[in-house]
């Protein structure tokens, strides 16, 4: 379950926008179709890049759509704001949280063995899947044909 207020729910799609850009201009600019899969960087640089857009879009949603109002037994203003959340932190906050992360990411490297052993591994899943569609197919075709 996903938990927000506001326009807190945009941290997702903005994550994804970056690292998908990131790696759509990583296998524009490079010479090796696996570059991407094979060095940290990239995802780490569009992790990065969705920090500071949400940093900045954060800080300016909560400047704004702020509003003042006094209250009338202490004369004390008050002001009201419309949060931005995701799971109850602000989203300027998520900031913080993805920066370290990108950081991190970007410092993973894989061998090109362990690129080919993970796209060995997907293409049996696969297979494996579609043996399993096969298997339900002929025994719901099995099992709807009458028995005499």
């Amino acid at each position: 379950m996903i938990i927000w207020s506001g326009l807190g729910i945009l941290i997702i799609p903005i994550v994804i926008a970056c690292v998908f850009l990131s790696a759509t201009l990583t296998g524009q600019l490079s010479s090796t179709p696996d570059y991407f899969e094979l060095h940290g960087w990239p995802m780490g640089a569009g992790i990065v890049t969705s920090a500071a857009a949400c940093w900045f879009l954060g800080r300016r949603l909560q400047a704004s759509g702020s509003k003042t109002l006094v209250d009338p037994q202490t004369g004390n203003p008050v002001v009201l704001r419309r949060r931005h959340s995701l799971f109850f932190i602000p989203m300027h906050w998520w900031a913080v949280i993805l920066l370290p992360i990108g950081i991190t990411v970007s410092t993973i490297s894989k061998t090109p063995e362990e690129v080919k052993q993970a796209k060995a591994e997907r293409a049996a899943k696969k297979e494996e899947r579609a043996a399993a569609r096969e298997l339900r197919r002929a025994l719901k075709e099995k099992s709807a044909q009458p028995t005499q």
